[in-house]
C-alpha cells in the first residue's frame, strides 16, 4: 500500500509538458526494459540474438527493428519468456483450472489474468504485486475524473465477468480502498438482482462492459433502476456512437471510455472533454502495423502492436494484437493532451443474446460466457438463436470418444446461468456435434453467437 500511495502521489506531481517529454520517458523505459529481458528471459535473448541484436545494440535499436511476438508465439514458449520458474505454463493452467478466484495471487507473488480466447489459444498473463499497483495506478489517473481523498471515499460500482480470472473483475476488485468504496456485480446476475444492488449502493462512479452498462441505461429509461452516478466508464467492447448517446443522456454525466486488454488492463482512456482515446503511452507503446508488418504512421488503419513498459514478470516486447486501429502519433488532435490517439476499428462485437420471459420482461446475456468453451477438447463451437427462446450450441471435439463428458459439462453450466438470470423456465437449448463451422454459414466469417433477428435474416437471403 504505501508503494501505491507513492506512486500515485508520484504520477500526479509528474508534470509531462509536451508530446517529446513523454516519448523520452517512454523511451527510457523501453531501454530499460530491453536490458532487463536481454539479460534474464531466455526466450527474448534468444530471440534476438537470431535476429543479429546483441546487449550493446539495445541503447540506440529502434522498435522497428525488433521482431515481432504474438500470443501464440509466447504462450508456445511460456516458461521461457519469464525468469521466475515459478511461471511455468503447466503449473499455472493447473491453478486457472481450480480457481475462479480473481482476488487471490499465485503463489502469493503473482497476478494471474486469462483471455476469454478460443480453448486452444486463450492466453495467460502475470502481473507481480509492484507491477499491478502500477496498473492500479495507470488505471486511476487515466480512467477516472474523480480526485482520490482517502477521507472521503468515493462509491464505485463496477458491472464485470467474475466466473474466471478476468482482467476487469480482478483490477476493479483491486482498486485501492484507501480511496474507493467498491462495489463488484457479476454480469452473469439478473437484471432485476443487478438495478437491486445499485440502487442500494447509489454510486459516484460506475464501470464496466459497454452491454452492461447500454442495459442499465435502459433500466434507468423504465424507472426500475434510480441511480445518478457522476461518472461513468466503458470497457470491453466498442463504444459505438448509438451507445455513447444512450448512456450519457439517460444519466446525464461524464462519460470515459476505456481501450483494455489482459496484455495491459488500461492501455488508452478518452476524457470528459473529449473522446479520443488517449493512450497512456509513457507505459504502453504503441504501433500500428500493415499485414506485412510495415508500421503505418498516415492515421490509416492497421494492427495494434503493443510494448507493455511495466511488466518485467511477462514481458509483452512488440506484441501483435487482434485489434484494427489507427494511430494519431503526436499530442492529441482535439484538446490540451499530450498523449498520442488512437480511433479502434475493429473492437469485440459479440452478438448480444436477449430473451423473453412469459411476463414481457427481457434478459439479456453478455457474451462472456464464451468462456464456458475452454476446454482442450472442444476445438470450436457456435451458438445459434435459432428461435426466440431457443438455442442450438454446435460443437466440434478432437475427440468424439468424450462427448457426453463435454456435453455434461456444459449443461451443467448453462442450467447455471439461466437458472442465475432467471430463465431456466425460459430459454431450453441442445447441443449439435458437427464437424467444422461452416465460415461463412449465419453472417459472418468470425461470428460465433448468431442471434435470432441474424438467423432469420439468413434464413429469409437463403430460401426468401
Amino acid at each position: 500500500m504505501l508503494f501505491l500511495i507513492k506512486q500515485l502521489i508520484a504520477e500526479k506531481s509528474k508534470r509531462i509538458s509536451s508530446f517529446d517529454d513523454l516519448t523520452k520517458r517512454a523511451d527510457k523505459r523501453f531501454r530499460l526494459l530491453l536490458k532487463y529481458v536481454f539479460t534474464n528471459s531466455v526466450f527474448y535473448r534468444d530471440l534476438y540474438s537470431k535476429h543479429g541484436i546483441t546487449i550493446k545494440d539495445i541503447y540506440n535499436i529502434k522498435i522497428d527493428d525488433l521482431p515481432f511476438t504474438s500470443k501464440e508465439i509466447l504462450m508456445k514458449n511460456f516458461d521461457a519468456v519469464s525468469c521466475d520458474p515459478l511461471i511455468n505454463r503447466k503449473d499455472i493452467d493447473s491453478y486457472v483450472k481450480s480457481t475462479a478466484d480473481y482476488m487471490g495471487w499465485y503463489k502469493d507473488k503473482y497476478k494471474i489474468i486469462k483471455t476469454s480466447g478460443s480453448t486452444n489459444n486463450y492466453g495467460v498473463f502475470i502481473y507481480s504485486k509492484r507491477e499491478w499497483d502500477i496498473l492500479r495506478v495507470i488505471t486511476v489517473n487515466m480512467a477516472s475524473n474523480f480526485n482520490v481523498n482517502p477521507f472521503k471515499k468515493v462509491k464505485l460500482a463496477s458491472l464485470v465477468d467474475t466466473r474466471g480470472l478476468h482482467a476487469g473483475a480482478s483490477l476493479m476488485s483491486d482498486i485501492p480502498k484507501l480511496f474507493f468504496d467498491i462495489l463488484v456485480i457479476d454480469i452473469y446476475e439478473s437484471q432485476k438482482f443487478i438495478n437491486e444492488k445499485l440502487n442500494k449502493f447509489q454510486p459516484d462512479l460506475m464501470s464496466g462492459y459497454v452491454h452492461g452498462v447500454c442495459m442499465c441505461a435502459f433500466e434507468q429509461m423504465e424507472g426500475r433502476l434510480n441511480i445518478n452516478p457522476k461518472e461513468i466508464t466503458t470497457s470491453g467492447e466498442l463504444l459505438t456512437d448509438e451507445a455513447r448517446n444512450t448512456i450519457a443522456t439517460t444519466f446525464n454525466c461524464r462519460l470515459i471510455n476505456m481501450y483494455a486488454a489482459s496484455e495491459s488492463i488500461c492501455i488508452a482512456t478518452s476524457s470528459p472533454n473529449c473522446q479520443n482515446l488517449h493512450i497512456a503511452y509513457d507505459w504502453n507503446l504503441l504501433e500500428v502495423v500493415d499485414e506485412f508488418g510495415t508500421k503505418i504512421t498516415n492515421g490509416n488503419s492497421g494492427n495494434a502492436v503493443l510494448t507493455n513498459l511495466y511488466n518485467y514478470s511477462f514481458p509483452l516486447i512488440r506484441y501483435k494484437m487482434n485489434d484494427m486501429i489507427s494511430l494519431h502519433y503526436n499530442s492529441c488532435p482535439n484538446c490540451d493532451a499530450v498523449y498520442p490517439v488512437i480511433k479502434i476499428f475493429d473492437g469485440r462485437k459479440e452478438e448480444i443474446l436477449t430473451f423473453t420471459r412469459s411476463d414481457g420482461s427481457e434478459e439479456s446475456l453478455y457474451y462472456s460466457f464464451i468462456n464456458f468453451f475452454d476446454e482442450p477438447n472442444i476445438k470450436a463451437y457456435r451458438i445459434i438463436q435459432k428461435e426466440p427462446n431457443f438455442l442450438e450450441i454446435q460443437l466440434v471435439l478432437l475427440n468424439k470418444m468424450q462427448t457426453d463428458e463435454i456435453i455434461y459439462l456444459l449443461d451443467d453450466r448453462f442450467r447455471n446461468l439461466f437458472l442465475s438470470k432467471k430463465l431456466d423456465n425460459v430459454v431450453s437449448y441442445n447441443f449439435a456435434i458437427v464437424d467444422e463451422i461452416e465460415k461463412n454459414e449465419f453472417g459472418g466469417k468470425f461470428a460465433r453467437i448468431i442471434t435470432f433477428d441474424n438467423y432469420k435474416k439468413q434464413r429469409t437471403i437463403l430460401f426468401g
